[in-house]
């Protein structure tokens, strides 16, 4: 995932506001499904998975992971709540 600079990617434009709040909760989503990856059922498998997603949630690649994701998290964890945030964020980011 691009590094963030002050409502700039870098080596891009501005980023609009909407486009910033996107970043923003896709960081968010993210960074709580990794602290939760010890809830998954298999969490080096997930953490791979989440790994490839971090690099390009825009991408085929991207989206089998999440995929992924889905298959490892256990119903009625917090990992579960936060990844149904992280679909969330991605569907947002890439509607």
């Amino acid at each position: 995932m691009p590094e963030l600079h002050l409502g700039r990617v870098s080596g891009e434009r501005p980023l609009t506001a909407d486009q910033f709040r996107q970043r923003t909760a896709l960081t968010a989503a993210l960074t709580a499904v990794r602290s939760r990856l010890d809830e998954f059922a298999d969490p080096p498998a997930a953490r791979r998975e989440l790994d490839i997603l971090e690099q390009d949630p825009y991408d085929a690649r991207g989206r089998q992971a999440l995929q992924e994701l889905m298959r490892y998290v256990r119903p009625g964890t917090e990992a579960l709540i936060s990844l149904t945030a992280l679909v969330s964020a991605v569907r947002d980011l890439t509607a």
